[in-house]
């Protein structure tokens, strides 16, 4: 009888390790997947910059929010968000098409309400790097003027002290560094 039960229990130690196994292996899978997911939706690469976006929750459902963090970077950069700003956040959120209640949307929302890393902007500059490699100077200049003047709208959302100072010294520097993103 002592050899069935052991018998029993080397049987079960054994598939719960396969079992574990197996799903460790499918986790990398499905990872492997999701990376080549957001890769294909963001033209981004490289793999730890790929790992580094899963960190702060993009994937490829949600790469649309990525055009919106020199938006949230501006908002955030005195280190305190205006309603003003998380509204003129959010507005363009809804004019890039992003849909309320949806995945990016959310995402856009929990930025707004607490400070991104500054990774999270290194990150958008990767992406930007990746969309502007093929791109003429032309196209790249629309495209950098498009999101600095988003970006602006929203450092002057604050509206600054009875109208006058509306962009901060904090604000000035993102929306050149910003800018810089697109040399």
């Amino acid at each position: 009888m002592d050899g069935k039960v052991l018998e029993d229990r080397r049987l079960a130690l054994e598939n719960s390790f396969f079992h574990k196994e197996s799903e460790r292996l499918l986790d990398d899978l499905r990872g492997k997947a999701a990376r080549e997911e957001l890769a294909r939706a963001s033209g981004i690469s490289n793999e730890a910059v790929l790992k580094s976006l899963e960190a702060d929750g993009i994937n490829a459902s949600t790469v649309a929010a990525l055009s919106l963090v020199p938006l949230v970077w501006v908002a955030w950069a005195d280190y305190d968000m205006e309603s003003g700003e998380s509204s003129a956040v959010l507005k363009a959120a809804a004019m890039a098409g992003i849909a309320d209640g949806s995945e990016a949307q959310q995402l856009i929302t929990g930025w707004l309400a607490n400070r991104p890393s500054e990774a999270l902007f290194r990150h958008w500059q990767e992406y930007v790097a990746a969309t502007t490699a093929t791109m003429d100077d032309a196209d790249r200049q629309r495209l950098r003027d498009e999101v600095t003047g988003r970006a602006r709208a929203v450092a002057e959302a604050a509206g600054g002290f009875l109208g006058i100072a509306k962009i901060s010294q904090a604000e000035r520097d993102a929306l050149a560094e910003i800018e810089r993103s697109f040399e």
